[in-house]
């Protein structure tokens, strides 16, 4: 019903299929409607990289079962952290070199330079690069102009660390997000800690 939401639970018992799960059917309704188009639609905030990867994981799990049902369904994903490689060639290989024997799920995206050019539905980054990205004309594709129309989605995992001053940060940044995204109107993201 496009309410914001805590989600509370003890370690490894569901958290994240309870956002990922509808995120992904809102981009399969999307793609049967013939609405997906680039651009982001869920941005996952993670606290450090170690959460982002691990999350990068299962979002590969669950891109390689959709593609085994359902066959190339065109969901993209990827993360935007301090180590993400500028080029295609470069990501491959830090990917193949971070994943022996594993080969990249079609939607996943492993560039900046690919991000760029084709927004990714799903995008994971940290609080710290939010801000680079947020200043750089660059990488204005992600909240500005065609592809930066139909954003839905706001995660901030680990939501309990931000408190104190770190927390008046985070809350700033993320009034900075939403008025670049959505120009501060209420209900346009369901936002979920």
């Amino acid at each position: 019903n496009k309410r914001n939401i805590i989600i509370a639970s003890g370690t490894s018992s569901g958290k994240t299929e309870c956002f990922i799960l509808p995120i992904y059917n809102h981009l399969i309704s999307e793609y049967k409607e013939g609405k997906l188009n680039p651009g982001v639609r869920a941005l996952l905030i993670y606290p450090m990289n170690a959460l982002a990867n691990d999350q990068l994981r299962k979002l590969r799990l669950i891109a390689r079962k959709i593609e085994e049902k359902c066959g190339e369904v065109p969901i993209t994903f990827a993360r935007y952290v301090g180590d993400t490689k500028e080029t295609r060639k470069q990501g491959e290989d830090q990917f193949r070199l971070n994943n022996p024997g594993e080969e990249p799920v079609k939607g996943e995206l492993l560039s900046r330079e690919e991000m760029r050019e084709n927004p990714p539905h799903i995008l994971i980054t940290n609080y710290a690069m939010l801000e680079y990205l947020l200043l750089r004309p660059h990488d204005s594709a992600f909240f500005d102009g065609e592809y930066a129309k139909d954003w839905k989605f706001l995660v901030l995992d680990e939501a309990h660390i931000y408190n104190g001053a770190n927390g008046i940060e985070m809350g700033m940044l993320i009034r900075r997000l939403k008025d670049r995204v959505c120009k501060g109107n209420e209900g346009v993201l369901t936002c979920i800690a």
